[in-house]
């Protein structure tokens, strides 16, 4: 089973960069450069998970991590900025988000917990159709 990611960021080398090393470690990866074109994204082909940038054009991380998570309040969504602070982290764990990464991060670091999140997503898949089986 391929899984899908979500890369919401403005900062066009980061996303590509991104975009190249997911599909190389096998996942479909879809791209948006604002939190608009990214809640079109989630909603037009919905991800298995999100890599969500804080700090965006338009409407900011935050606001895209609630009305995601109004739509599907499972989805894991890692939120990624280059102003890391404990406030922003703690704010964003508070809405919802799986984890919290602070720019520049090492793609081991990505990886890692793109995985936890996948695994996740698995698990709940997997109950799922244990259930349908009874």
């Amino acid at each position: 089973m391929r899984f899908k990611i979500l890369v919401i960021d403005d900062e066009p080398t980061l996303r590509h960069s991104l975009e190249v090393a997911l599909k190389t470690s096998g996942y479909d990866v879809l791209t948006a450069r604002t939190g608009e074109e990214g809640l079109e994204r989630f909603k037009s082909d919905p991800p298995d998970l999100i890599l969500l940038d804080h700090w965006l054009p338009g409407i900011n991380g935050d606001e895209v991590l609630r009305r995601i998570k109004e739509e599907d309040s499972e989805i894991p969504i890692i939120i990624m900025t280059a102003q890391g602070s404990i406030e922003i982290a703690v704010n964003s764990m508070k809405l919802g988000a799986f984890d919290f990464l602070v720019k520049p991060f090492e793609l081991d670091q990505v990886e890692d917990l793109i995985q936890k999140g996948i695994d996740r997503i698995r698990l709940k898949k997997e109950v799922e159709w244990l259930r349908t089986q009874y």
